[in-house]
Parts: structure tokens; sequence; C-alpha cells
């Protein structure tokens, strides 16, 4: 048996959002503030131990309202339109899962289907909230004014922030899809429904670790989280073997010779303390020390956890544990939790209830860990999620079912996993301002139903492991052509565009073939994309040649009918396109177009450059003239051709020179040139504009992740 999807709703900004589970890890994407926080701690509320888990805060912003005009209808079914909401599907049922899952089959002639449980978090009784509300309402207004609304709220949101009033009147209740009916109705069960079948282990963000020397800092230790694991798994003291039996006695030897010692200490100033009257003759008790040494409490309080170097046995040059790096704690700490999960989920050696003798084993262990990175460098995070589902699913029988659920903002985590276990969470704007978010199955992107689909697929998977992970976690996109446009363009934008210097953007370099590949990928993400591309012009022999008006030229670039979808390449005419016949939902294509070029101290003549290259020397045409003697191979080249006697022979030696390398004619650029006296070639310019002005309203941290 396992989870085949979950549905969250009215949870925080997830307003109805369906999340597929994954046969062994499923990973939460997304850029900051969009949601994957939300989604984790909705699985933690409704599925952790945790009892006063909600808060008023988890309904949405934008219920509000629906909450207050509750308090004229109190009707249940009304409430649980925006109550907090979370669905589980559990498919794949066997036959040694059914005595575990018996009380939520969903009727006698059930056959094997899907189960899907609905808990809500909703009043347990509303006649009895109705009543409390409006005791409080008017115990109130007996005592307030009209004017004294801010002290003492009288809507119902109100009275639900007030002390634990939330959690008092509020609890979750489940319910079952009824599989006989049409309708898909859901009837309420009498109790919560996954008790001895969700096994829940949860690794929350904040870890309780820092780099501080500080002695009384109450930063977590590693000794404490041993002592924990050592508590449940190993004290002697829990179901003792005969090894244990062994320990124990030589734990009670040295705690009678410390005894012994301590009294003989002791005795000197017990002689002096009876000659203050006690112990007087009338029988009072004397006193007596006695040593306890709890195994347990040692590691937790008095055991240090030191780090040897190599020849710390020689020389007993411990470090201790402050001198390591955050990034191994943290990582020493999550395997030790792995450990713990799975030993309490499995029932092995001490974990075994001594209470229970069947101690039951549930079918599902659920593992949910808060950004695993933190601290670790890229290789540490790669090697993490490389082996943690394995750590974790170690000696489970069959039939048993482990899912690690992830969130996390590396892209080496991602980068790792691979596509098909990502679920992408995407920022939306709503009619009513408030802060919302949808869930993108990134498996099901890109068609399963044609050969072509699935080859595109599976391209862009791989060149996203191998490439570019970090655009699953960005604000917005570029996507260029070549080497030269991805080394340079970073650097236009910290000089000549400081607005978009405060956004998070990934640049991929694709090819001009391939750009067209990701447009599925791109499109369901909903990110602005800003794809720089090249004219790739061709001459009525459909041979390469530099753009030239009124030829009959045709651009070969793939973009304009792949993304644009034009049917007239035609090189006039692709030049002549309007701006904004250049954008495609939130995507904008930039390629060369004719370009102002200072050649003399006359008026400033036309040019049509033929790529990146060109399009960069031609905008800034006497720099570069006046500094040949500094650049080698291609960019030698074209500077040599700025000094010819005219425009056109120059843009034809241009176009000549550009069968070299062009990344080292950026390193070139890099090296000898200010970037901030560059001009932006003037497409490449339009496009990054437009991208500055499609982020404008996308505010970047003012608010913590939801």
């Amino acid at each position: 048996m396992q989870i085949s999807k979950i549905n969250i709703k009215n949870f925080r900004k997830l307003e109805d959002c369906t999340i597929s589970i994954f046969d062994k890890t499923t990973l939460f994407v997304g850029a900051n503030n969009s949601g994957k926080t939300s989604a984790m701690y909705c699985l933690m509320a409704f599925l952790g131990n945790n009892e006063k888990r909600f808060k008023v805060t988890d309904f949405p912003l934008n219920k509000i309202n629906l909450i207050d005009n509750f308090s004229v209808a109190w009707s249940i079914d009304e409430i649980q339109n925006f109550c907090p909401t979370l669905e589980i599907s559990l498919d794949d049922i066997q036959d040694s899962d059914l005595p575990k899952i018996k009380h939520i089959i969903p009727s006698l002639s059930w056959n094997n289907e899907e189960i899907s449980i609905r808990l809500i978090f909703e009043p347990n009784d509303v006649d009895i909230l109705k009543q409390k509300f409006n005791e409080y309402v008017d115990s109130i207004n007996s005592l307030l004014t009209d004017a004294d609304d801010l002290l003492f709220p009288r809507n119902l949101w109100g009275f639900l922030k007030i002390g634990n009033n939330l959690n008092t009147f509020f609890s979750i209740q489940a319910y079952l899809l009824d599989s006989n009916t049409a309708t898909g109705n859901f009837k309420k069960l009498s109790k919560y429904p996954f008790n001895g079948i969700f096994k829940v282990s949860i690794v929350p963000a904040q870890r309780g670790f820092d780099d501080s020397d500080d002695q009384s800092s109450t930063a977590t230790s590693l000794s404490q989280h041993l002592g924990s694991y050592y508590d449940k798994h190993i004290n002697p003291k829990t179901s003792p073997t005969p090894d244990d039996i062994t320990a124990l006695r030589q734990v009670e030897e040295l705690q009678c010779k410390f005894s012994t010692q301590l009294n003989e200490d002791f005795a000197d100033l017990m002689t002096e303390l009876s000659k203050l009257g006690y112990p007087s003759s009338h029988g009072d008790p004397s006193i007596t020390l006695k040593s306890e040494i709890d195994t347990s409490s040692i590691l937790k309080q008095n055991t240090t956890l030191l780090f040897s170097t190599q020849n710390a046995l020689q020389t007993g040059h411990e470090l201790p544990e402050r001198h390591n790096g955050l990034g191994y704690r943290n990582l020493i700490f999550i395997f030790f939790q792995l450990l713990k999960f799975r030993d309490e989920w499995l029932k092995k050696n001490k974990a075994k209830d001594p209470i229970n003798e069947n101690n039951i084993v549930e079918p599902i262990h659920l593992v949910l860990i808060e950004e695993p990175e933190a601290h670790l460098h890229s290789q540490a995070q790669q090697i993490f999620i490389r082996n943690s589902y394995t750590i974790l699913d170690s000696g489970a029988p069959d039939g048993f079912t482990t899912h690690l659920i992830i969130s996390t903002h590396s892209s080496y985590i991602a980068h790792e996993s691979g596509f098909d276990t990502l679920t992408y969470f995407k920022r939306k704007k709503t009619d009513d301002n408030y802060p919302c978010s949808e869930t993108i199955g990134l498996s099901k992107v890109f068609s399963e139903g044609d050969q072509d689909a699935k080859k595109t697929k599976k391209f862009v998977s791989r060149y996203l492991r191998v490439m570019h992970c970090d655009l699953f976690f960005a604000d917005a996109i570029i996507m260029v052509e070549g080497s030269a446009e991805r080394m340079l363009i970073p650097h236009f934008i910290i000089e000549k565009y400081p607005e978009l210097t405060s956004k998070y953007l990934s640049i991929l370099e694709v090819g001009g073939a391939y750009a067209h590949k990701f447009k599925p990928l791109i499109d369901a993400l909903g990110l602005p994309t800003l794809v720089i591309t090249d004219l790739d012009s061709k001459d009525t022999n459909n041979e390469k040649d530099r753009p030239k008006r009124g030829k009959n030229y045709t651009s070969n670039c793939d973009e304009l009918t792949h993304w644009l979808e034009l049917d007239n390449r035609d090189l006039d005419s692709v030049l002549d396109l309007d701006k904004e016949n250049k954008v495609v939902r939130k995507s904008r294509i930039a390629y060369q177009i004719e370009i102002d070029v200072e050649f003399d101290e006359g008026s400033p003549q036309k040019a049509i450059p033929y790529t990146f290259e060109d399009a960069l020397v031609l905008s800034n045409f006497n720099l570069f003239k006046s500094k040949s003697e500094d650049f080698i191979g291609m960019l030698k080249k074209m500077c040599d051709a700025t000094h010819a006697d005219t425009l056109d022979n120059a843009c034809e030696a241009m176009f000549n020179a550009l069968s070299g390398t062009k990344a080292v004619m950026a390193l070139n650029i890099l090296y000898e040139v200010e970037i901030e006296k560059l001009i932006v070639p003037n497409y490449i310019d339009e496009g990054l504009n437009w991208l500055a002005n499609e982020l404008a309203n996308i505010p970047i941290g003012e608010l913590n992740e939801l």
C-alpha cells in the first residue's frame, strides 16, 4: 500500500493543490514564498502528533470574511468550504494490508480501488461554538462602546484568535469517500483513521545548531541528539539482553565504589554536623550519600562529542563539537534522525513496545524533511539525497512503503533527484490580490502520447540533470543561444539594469535549435522568460549569409516557428515584427534587429547583425575600433573589420570572422574591456527592459515563506 496523491485545500496560500506522491522520494521545489513550507506544515498539522497544532493564520487570508459570515448562518456545510483540508488517496493495496485498513474500506462491494480520506479542521459542534461566541459578544457589548472595537474584536475571526479558542472549538474530522455513490459523497468517520496505517516522522527546518563558541549558547548539541537515540534504542535498562545485564552490573559496581568514596570523603563533615545536634538521640535518620549513574543522562548532559584528528588517539588532541562545521553537524544530525525514524517504525531492538507484544508495524512510513541542504556544500547535498532513502527503507519487509518528502531550495538536490520526482510550487496572482499558489507535477508537463514528446521530455530532463536546475527556484528565466551571451549578459544586468539585480534569475544556455524544446516546461512554470536567440539569416539558396533587406532572405531561427508560431519567416517581415508580437504568454523572443552604427563623423548608418558577437561590436563600434591591438582570435578579426572603408565591408568582414571560438571572444572582452562602458545591443536591451517590467510587481524578500 502506498500514498498515490494528496490534495490540500484552504491551508494558508494553498487554495486547491493536488500533489502526486512518488514511490520513493518526492521533492517540493519552487521560488521563495511559493508555498513549499505551507504544504509541509499542512502535512505536519494533519498527520503529526501535536494537539493544538493549528493557528488562525492557517486559514487563507482571503477567507476571513467568509468565516465572519459563517457566524450568521452557522452551517457546517458552509464552513467546510473554507476550512483547512487534507485529502489523502491510497492505492496498490495488498491483501496483507486489509486487516489494518478494514475500518476505511468504503463498502462491501469495494474491489481494491483507490481509497480517499478527507481530513477537515472544522468545528466540533456548531451549536456550542455559536453559544460561546454569542456569550463572548454579549460580554464585550456590555463593557465596551463601538469605539473600542480595536480592543476586543466582535467577529468570529477575532474570537478564534483569542487564547486557544481555535483548537478548543475546532478539531480534525475525518471523512471517507463512498465509492458506491456517483457523486463521490464523503461520509463522516467516528475516529481518526490513520492510526496503525501511517508512521509519520518529521525533521523540521529549525534544527537548533549555531556556530557560536559561547558556552551559554542554548543551541542544541549533537550529544543531546545522540542521547535521545541512546534512550530509545540502546539504553540497557530498556528490555535488557544478557549483554545489557553485564553492562548494568558494571555500572552498579561503579556506583557502589563511588558511593563508598563519597561517604568516606564526607565523614568528617558529618561529624561536624553532629555537633549542631543532628542527628539527635531521638532516632533522626542519618545522612548517607549514594551515587546514581543514569547512562542516558550522562550522554545527554555530561558527555562531550569530540571529533578526532588522525593523530588524536596518540596525542589526545580531539576537537570539540563546535569546531566542526555546521554542515557536517547538520548531516550527522539528520543521519541519526533517519536511523531513529527507521528503527522506531520497524520496532527494531529497544524500540519494541514491551506492553504491546504484537508490535505492529504501520504499512506506510511517511518522512518529512525540510531544507536538508542547510550549511551543506553542493557535493554533500547530492550524496545526502542519493543515499537518504536507502537508509530509511533498509530492512523494511516486502509490502511496506517508505515515502520521503523533502522541501528544498537546493538546485543540487533537485539535480540529483531527477525531473520526475519534482512538484513545482507556482505563485499566482488572484483578483483579490491575496497570495496564492498552485502545484505542478513536472513529470506530467510533457505529453506522454506521442514519441516526439517522450524524446523531448527525455532531452529536457537529461539536460537539467547535468546543467541547470536553478530555474525551479527563480523569479524569471533568460535563455541564451551561446556561451558568449551566458558570460556577458550577467555583467550587463549588474551594470545597466539594477532593477533586475534584486531578482532571482536563471540563465540557461540551450542553443538556438533546442530552446523551443523547453517551451512546455516554461509554459507550465509560468515564469517570465526572455529567449535571446539569433536571426541566422539564409540566402535564396538556403546558405548562411549576413542579413540584408530586399533580397528575399529568410531567417533560420527555429524559435520564430516553434515559439512565435510565425508562418512567414521572410527576413524583412521578421525584422519589421512589432515588439508586442514577440511576446507569447509570459515569454518574449529577442533577436537581432537593425542597429544605428556610428561609422564615421556623419549621421548613424543602419546595419543588421547576424549574431550576438557582431551585434556587440557594431553597437560599440568606436570602442572596439580603438582597441584592436588588445585582442586575439575572432575578436581581433572583428576589431580589424571596424577599420574597413565602408560599413558594408565592415559587416561582411565581421560575418566572415564568426567562425572563431565565441567563448574565447567573451573571455577576451571580460579581460580587456570595462563592461560598464559597453552599450548593450538594442535587441537585448529591449528584452531585458521587458523582463524588468514583468518583474516589477513581484516583491522579493518582503514576506517570509508561508
